[in-house]
């Protein structure tokens, strides 16, 4: 087995781990290490150490959220909707891998490209039309995932802040209803 086919099997062994786990602590070296059936050592020669393996695979579990459920797609049902159902998605990532989430969100938001906002992009063109410019449409979408991203980061401050817990469900999908309601309107 080649270099690239143990890097994969490691990956793909830290993803099965990570979605089918109720607690990302039990991700551990030996649980990847025995999944992917490879010596334990292998994840630090490869990836450097576990937490950043993890990162690179949580970011990529994340970064799924766009792809799965159709979230690429124009034309078909309210925008709006799919909008809400992408944010959502999401934030429950976040809250599932948030310990590994709060650490790299400040590389995400000063560092990394600006990707996961661009998802959204055609969607805020499709439901504005004519009434907002791309240039419009892309600031709305950045505005409304990297202030999801912020607030997820010191939500802890935020609630303390506001009073809303963006752990609690009800009262997460009332916030992000909220914000789709300052930036798009109407409601769901």
């Amino acid at each position: 087995m080649n270099c690239d086919e143990i890097k994969d099997k490691i990956r793909l062994a830290t993803r099965t781990l990570l979605i089918n786990c109720d607690d990302v602590e039990k991700v551990t070296t030996r649980a990847i290490a025995s999944e992917a059936d490879v010596n334990p050592a292998m994840i630090n020669y490869y990836f450097g150490t576990k937490d950043e393996l993890l990162r690179s695979e949580i970011d990529h579990i994340i970064s799924d959220v766009t792809v799965k459920g159709g979230y690429l797609r124009t034309g078909t049902g309210n925008p709006r909707k799919v909008i809400y159902d992408f944010l959502q998605e999401m934030c429950e990532k976040e809250i599932a891998f948030d310990k590994y989430t709060k650490a790299y969100i400040p590389d995400m938001i000063l560092k990394d490209r600006i990707e996961i906002p661009m998802y959204l992009v055609n969607l805020l063109k499709e439901y504005f039309g004519d009434r907002k410019t791309e240039s419009e449409c892309r600031v709305i979408s950045y505005q409304l995932v990297s202030f999801l991203q912020l607030i997820f980061y010191r939500s802890s401050d935020f609630k303390e802040y506001s009073g809303i817990d963006l752990y609690d469900k009800n009262q997460r999908r009332l916030f992000i209803t909220k914000q789709l309601d300052l930036f798009m309107g109407d409601v769901l």
